[in-house]
């Protein structure tokens, strides 16, 4: 099906375009603060990925190449021919399998909180997530889940406006979304990524630990990781200024 995504932009259309991509749980605000310290030097194009936020009911399977088809719908739409992709967790697993899909398309990539694959453990725990949103809406896993991906970040108002935003969304989309990547490996896609490629685990993220990093390194010929220490699950988000400062190093040392 093609749609349109909710989507805003800032920044000048004259300046680079960057794809910002979010992750599971999220939505196009996510990118807000980060948008604060790069729309001076860039083109930012923030989407709401289908069945995210307060979307209607979904009304067809989600996957990942769901997604990467609805990025390329708006990519067309807003007629943007090279561009920079930024996604987190779930957002840079759809990023990676756009850029092996849509090589000619993408001038970089970058990925915080990276994954390779829905491992056992996380498998099961999403799995039952789900089951938990289902019968009980969204507040039957906060503060658990929102916990768990601000893992040794302040309990201040960033993270409360994230809980808020989260409670917001609608639970059958949820559920249908975790769904979605109980069995993604991007393991094929990773290999056929021509693109220079930066990734930004976190040291306190529990749910993409930093391992799948060093897995996914030797699979990108051109491929950097710089490690964030204190980084949780949604580094742009809790970390706005310092990633900002790791893209724009990262692109100025790659400019074409």
């Amino acid at each position: 099906m093609t749609r349109l995504l909710d989507y805003s932009t800032r920044g000048s259309p004259e300046k680079p375009a960057v794809f910002l991509l979010h992750p599971m749980g999220g939505e196009k605000s996510f990118w807000s603060s980060l948008c604060d310290h790069m729309e001076d030097d860039f083109f930012l194009v923030a989407a709401t990925q289908y069945g995210a936020g307060v979307a209607p009911d979904i009304t067809e399977p989600l996957s990942i190449d769901c997604h990467v088809q609805d990025m390329e719908t708006l990519r067309k739409h807003l007629g943007v021919d090279r561009l920079i992709v930024i996604g987190c967790a779930i957002g840079a697993m759809i990023g990676a399998r756009y850029s092996a899909l849509y090589p000619k398309h993408v001038a970089a990539l970058i990925m915080s909180n990276p994954g390779l694959r829905t491992r056992d453990a996380a498998k099961q725990a999403l799995a039952l997530r789900a089951s938990k949103v289902r019968e009980g809406g969204m507040d039957a896993v906060i503060p658990a889940a929102t916990d768990a991906a601000f893992f040794g970040c302040p309990d201040d108002a960033r993270k409360a406006a994230y809980v808020a935003a989260f409670r917001s969304q609608n639970p059958f989309n949820y559920a249908a979304t975790l769904e979605s990547v109980l069995d993604a490996d991007l393991t094929a896609s990773y290999r056929q990524i021509a693109c220079p490629v930066l990734m930004v685990p976190g040291g306190n993220d529990k749910l993409f630990t930093p391992d799948h990093g060093d897995e996914i390194k030797p699979l990108i010929p051109h491929s950097e990781l710089v490690a964030m220490p204190q980084g949780a699950h949604f580094i742009p988000y809790q970390f706005p200024l310092e990633f900002a400062a790791l893209v724009r190093s990262f692109l100025e040392s790659h400019a074409h």
